[in-house]
């Protein structure tokens, strides 16, 4: 993500937070804290706090920070609701997204995040981020009904943060005949899931490929009588299996990883581009597999300089019911990984 002088940033791994006073490359900054004193560090250690919510002028009580450049274009729609619409095609609710900026490479580079209000109330909200030691206020602010605001420009590493999280909500409208509860609601989501481009659906909202995961819905109430046209349901968000194509008998398929069996244009991809492609295929084919019941897959990954199948391992530890080894050497060399399947995650 790229931070510009005056912006408020708040520490992802630490308490604390302060103003960005210098920009020592597009990894490092320097943050300016309450002591007076200037540290630097990296990045994607920090998150954006920005200051001109619409509930800011509620909640601030640090009056002597530096405002908001309004002559910056590139961050004025950020926290700005659009106005209120005719609800979006997809199920009503409270969703969180998040939109790629380059939709040729969904699951590589900076993404936008935005919350989607798709029901009859305008809604105050307060976004949470779990962190090691508890939750990091992340942002506040208001949305009308059938609205989406945008909340942060995020690198991919930023993003994973928002897998976990707590959103408060109010709802507020007009008229209506039973008042809506306030809210507190806490989500989760693997973060594996982001590194599937099968994940960002087509859609009318962003008119872009994006990742969209509902947060909350309301109960069966109405604030007001609306015109509801046919909705995306959350099966049709869905995409055909990979899987079947790699299957060599019932329960069982073999995967090749290799980049050039995954991507015709591989040569103009960088490494961490072309890492990105082959775990996002591996995540796509795993889930595919654990869903249609397989019992055994084999990832054929090469050897290289070991880095995929690493990042393959990590993945494969956070499903508690999969056992994993390295695949027979005499058929298959040292360069692939055998996964046992032993229940359906549900």
């Amino acid at each position: 993500m790229k931070f510009k002088v005056g912006d408020k940033v708040k520490f992802l791994n630490e308490k604390g937070g302060g103003i960005v006073s210098k920009i020592i490359s597009n990894t490092l900054v320097h943050v300016a804290v309450s002591d007076g004193f200037e540290i630097p560090v990296m990045v994607n250690e920090l998150i954006l706090i920005n200051s001109n919510t619409a509930a800011q002028k509620y909640f601030d009580n640090e009056p002597d920070l530096p405002p908001a450049n309004i002559s910056d274009t590139s961050s004025q729609n950020f926290n700005t609701p659009e106005p209120a619409r005719k609800p979006y095609d997809i199920p009503a609710g409270i969703y969180i997204c998040i939109v790629p900026l380059d939709q040729r490479l969904l699951i590589a580079g900076d993404a936008e995040i935005w919350l989607i209000n798709n029901t009859g109330f305008d809604m105050i909200y307060a976004l949470f981020l779990k962190d090691i030691n508890g939750y990091l206020g992340n942002d506040y602010g208001s949305i009308p009904a059938f609205s989406k605001t945008n909340i942060q420009l995020a690198d991919r590493e930023q993003t994973e943060y928002y897998t976990n999280g707590v959103l408060q909500l109010l709802f507020f409208s007009d008229f209506i005949e039973n008042i809506a509860a306030p809210v507190n609601k806490e989500y989760k989501f693997k973060a594996v899931k982001l590194l599937k481009e099968d994940n960002y659906i087509e859609n009318s909202v962003f008119n872009k490929k994006a990742f969209i995961y509902k947060i909350y819905e309301l109960p069966a109430t109405d604030s007001k009588d609306v015109e509801k046209p046919a909705s995306i349901t959350d099966v049709q968000l869905k995409r055909d299996s990979l899987i079947h194509k790699h299957k060599i008998e019932d329960g069982f398929a073999e995967v090749d990883l290799h980049i050039e069996t995954l991507c015709e244009e591989h040569v103009s991809l960088s490494k961490h581009e072309k890492m990105q492609v082959q775990l996002d295929y591996f995540t796509r084919c795993l889930e595919n597999a654990i869903s249609e019941n397989y019992e055994r897959v084999i990832f054929i990954h090469g050897v290289g300089a070991g880095v995929l199948k690493l990042e393959i391992t990590k993945i494969l530890e956070q499903y508690s019911f999969l056992e994993y080894f390295d695949a027979s050497i005499a058929r298959y060399g040292i360069g692939a990984t055998e996964v046992l399947i032993y229940k359906k995650n549900k």
